[in-house]
This record gives structure tokens, C-alpha cells and sequence, in this order.
């Protein structure tokens, strides 16, 4: 299944969603986590110190395990959200 409809039917049929926060950077520990049976894994850039590619890197990781991946980002800013949302994050 894709990894935005696997996180999107648990919601619709209203299961329970499992998800993590991660703000321990790196692409192979994104994809460690990625693999523990989680529906979504939020990578947190508000207090992780993960720069630009290292999230384009985990959300990658993480997509491409099957896992939704959602960025937390430090702010409300519309340059910080795009970048995000142009990795492909959720």
C-alpha cells in the first residue's frame, strides 16, 4: 500500500495510527525505525538538529519503507513548509 494511504484508510476506517517522533538524524536510522511497524514517523526539525538534507534524505528513508512521513518544522513559515512538503513529506 502507499505510504499516504496507509496513514489516510487508518483514519478514514478509524483505527488507531502508531507514529513516533525522530529527531535523531540520518537516513539508515530513519529507515531502522521505519521498519518497526509504525504507520507514520515525524521527523522533528523544531527540536532535532536536522538540517535540509538530512530530512530530504529521511523522508525518503521513510517513504520508501512504507511509512508516512510527516516534518515538524520550527516555525510557521511558508519557505520552511515548502521545503518540507517538496521532500515529499506529508
Amino acid at each position: 500500500m502507499a505510504p499516504k494511504l496507509r496513514l489516510q484508510n487508518a483514519l478514514k476506517q478509524q483505527q488507531p495510527v502508531f507514529a513516533t517522533f525522530m529527531a535523531l538524524k540520518g537516513m539508515r536510522a530513519a529507515q531502522v525505525v521505519a521498519y518497526t511497524g509504525l504507520d507514520a514517523i515525524i521527523i522533528d526539525r523544531e527540536h532535532g538538529n536536522i538540517d535540509d538534507s538530512d530530512m530530504h534524505d529521511m523522508v525518503s528513508a521513510v517513504a520508501n519503507s512504507g511509512v508516512s512521513p510527516i516534518v515538524r518544522i520550527r516555525g510557521n513559515s511558508g519557505p520552511l513548509i515548502k521545503r518540507a512538503l517538496d521532500t515529499g513529506a506529508q
